[in-house]
């Protein structure tokens, strides 16, 4: 009597590798209301670090713009015409900074999260020296209005710029298998900045800006 035997092949099933706990991605930061500290835009490479299923530690690089155009000062009138000199200050800037985000799992894919972020930026650039000239008649007997303004560059001096400030964030975000799409406000930043230009005294002032609504979109690529 013979007995056979038969193999029996059983599916093995390969669970799903989920994501790691490292992000790194693309972001650009933009501010919507008066910029009184002179600098916000910024586009950069940002990095996170999942310590716990709920903490992450983040860092980021980026390159932004310092730009600030003083008052307009009265200087003299020219027959109608009055005299006004401005100074603008141009530096393009290098960031760098770090944070800490918690997160709580809100709906399906949508997580929401709170954030803080120290950054620093530095740069060198220019302060214009700016003539404005401007004339407004009105001509009898029809008071139309003739306007007339001219902005001229007298001169320029080379400029540092540094800043430094501490930003609170609130966000929401989408998680893919691979991908995280995600965007965070703040409404309040303080700081302060050094402004060194040449042949003017240096120009140092701590600023804490409340109701100047920012926003930083990213995308994000899950490992």
């Amino acid at each position: 009597m013979g007995a056979t035997a038969q193999d029996t092949e059983r599916e093995q099933v390969i669970p799903k590798r989920a994501p790691g706990k490292n992000e790194i991605g693309l972001f650009a930061q933009v501010l919507f209301s008066d910029n009184s500290g002179g600098y916000a835009n910024v586009t950069g490479l940002q990095y996170k670090r999942w310590a716990k299923p709920n903490i992450a530690y983040r860092i980021m690089g980026g390159l932004g713009y310092f730009d600030r155009a003083s008052k307009p000062v009265f200087k003299g009138l020219s027959g109608d015409t009055i005299l006004q000199t401005q100074s603008q200050v141009n530096v393009p800037m290098y960031f760098a900074g770090g944070g800490v985000e918690v997160q709580r799992h809100f709906y399906k894919k949508v997580t929401l999260y709170a954030a803080i972020e120290l950054k620093a930026g530095y740069g060198s650039g220019a302060t214009d020296d700016i003539l404005i000239k401007e004339l407004q008649q009105y001509t009898y007997p029809h008071w139309g209005n003739n306007y007339y303004y001219e902005a001229t560059t007298t001169g320029n001096s080379n400029t540092t710029a540094f800043v430094m400030d501490a930003t609170p964030f609130i966000g929401a975000k989408i998680n893919f298998k691979r991908l995280c799409l995600g965007t965070e406000i703040s409404a309040i930043r303080a700081g302060f900045q050094i402004v060194n230009s040449q042949n003017q005294p240096d120009n140092s002032t701590a600023d804490f800006d409340a109701g100047s609504f920012g926003q930083r979109i990213y995308l994000n690529y899950r490992f």
